[in-house]
């Protein structure tokens, strides 16, 4: 059972609860978008409306109106996207919305970070969800007139089965969003979940960050110092190496290199470390040690 209490606990960026604590019991039977009437039509009891002031179907009057409306037929609460998170909502809305004991939300419509939209969805076995999810990014991907202009991703939190906890799955996820180029990702998939993370996870709750950058610089120094004095990418071509499935032409093609050159910079690798990059445990752990350094201190 999900309330109006937990919705406002998902902490959506930009989302602002005007009413305070008043009828944030009330239960959430699904989410109902505002926009042709008859609303009775459309609308369930319980429902969650969704209302977009774009002044073109709906200015701050018609929401007004909407809300009484949609209040009689049962609603749960309200959330009024506004073109500007400075606009502001009328008092007069507000106080109806308190006199009405009806949770009132607002949330700018568009985010200046990034265009995104936030899904909660039933965990499946066998991730047959995020199978579907995948299913549809690559078709909207690939649909005229948007194939080769967008790359859609979607990015996961844990999973959690208290309502009350929904927030920190969606607070995962956003975390996660600049560090999905990161990730370990050589297929190129588009559903993303913190369980991609694998051990780096625990990593961000350690308390020995301090350690485990300096074990992380001292493996990596003498590579570092070969870029910086060279200006070369001994670093990058030794992960993009490993992300391409040690495949030498594609990861030369996507470091824009020829073969040869590729072949020559794993062959200083190996010399500048003194090792063998065929020892899988000893490449495992400098990509490791580049990985986390990314993750977690840039």
């Amino acid at each position: 059972m999900i309330t109006c209490r937990d919705v406002a606990n998902l902490q959506l960026d930009g989302t602002e609860l005007l009413t305070g604590e008043v009828g944030l019991e009330r239960v959430v039977s699904w989410t109902y978008m505002v926009q042709t009437k008859p609303y009775a039509d459309h609308m369930n009891p319980g429902n969650f409306a969704l209302i977009v002031v774009d002044y073109l179907r709906f200015d701050m009057k018609d929401a007004f109106d909407a809300m009484i409306e949609l209040n009689e037929l049962g609603i749960s609460g309200l959330a009024i996207s506004v073109v500007d998170d400075k606009e502001m909502i009328p008092d007069a809305m507000i106080q109806k919305a308190l006199a009405l004991k009806l949770p009132l939300t607002k949330k700018p419509m568009y985010m200046r970070f990034l265009n995104k939209f936030v899904l909660l969805f039933e965990e499946t076995k066998d991730k047959e969800t995020e199978h579907q999810i995948e299913n549809i990014l690559h078709m909207l991907d690939n649909r005229v007139p948007f194939a080769g202009l967008i790359n859609s991703t979607c990015i996961l939190g844990s999973v959690y089965t208290k309502p009350a906890d929904f927030g920190k799955s969606y607070q995962e996820a956003k975390n996660l969003i600049p560090k999905k180029d990161l990730l370990p990702n050589p297929t190129g998939k588009k559903v993303l979940s913190a369980s991609s993370m694998g051990v780096y996870r625990f990593l961000f709750n350690s308390q020995n960050h301090q350690e485990i950058l300096d074990y992380c610089n001292a493996k990596l120094k003498k590579l570092e110092m070969y870029d910086n004095t060279n200006s070369s990418f001994l670093i990058d071509t030794l992960l993009n190496y490993y992300m391409c499935g040690f495949n030498i032409g594609k990861a030369a093609q996507m470091m824009y290199v020829h073969r040869n050159s590729l072949q020559y910079r794993l062959k200083k690798i190996e010399e500048i470390l003194e090792i063998s990059l065929d020892d899988s445990m000893a490449y495992l752990d400098l990509v490791n040690c580049i990985l986390i350094k990314r993750l977690m201190f840039q």
